[in-house]
């Protein structure tokens, strides 16, 4: 009779610890997530936003940035593709 509690014992003991671990990792994952989101919180409120006249005055800049830009590697690709053609005689159909 004593070996069958002791076994009984052994097999609650053997099943709880792995419900706890269970029940642990879920608490502690909501945990991790919940002191994330409180973090995230915190950090935003020390973040300093630009005024709308701020960010007009920004946005203009990226703007006017990739028009410069793009015009600059347009003006790029004509010229490597007209060194290009006369280079290597591309676009001629004659066959010689």
């Amino acid at each position: 009779m004593a070996a069958n509690k002791d076994n009984a014992m052994n097999m609650t003991d053997a099943t709880t610890p792995v419900s706890k671990q269970t029940v642990e990792r879920e608490e502690g994952f909501l945990n991790k997530i919940t002191h994330f989101l409180r973090e995230v919180l915190v950090e935003l409120k020390k973040t300093t936003w630009p005024s709308r006249d701020e960010l007009t005055k920004f946005t203009v800049v990226v703007m006017v940035t990739i028009l410069v830009v793009s015009i600059y590697l347009f003006a790029a690709d004509s010229i490597i593709g007209q060194i290009a053609t006369k280079l290597f005689d591309i676009g001629t159909s004659s066959p010689h």
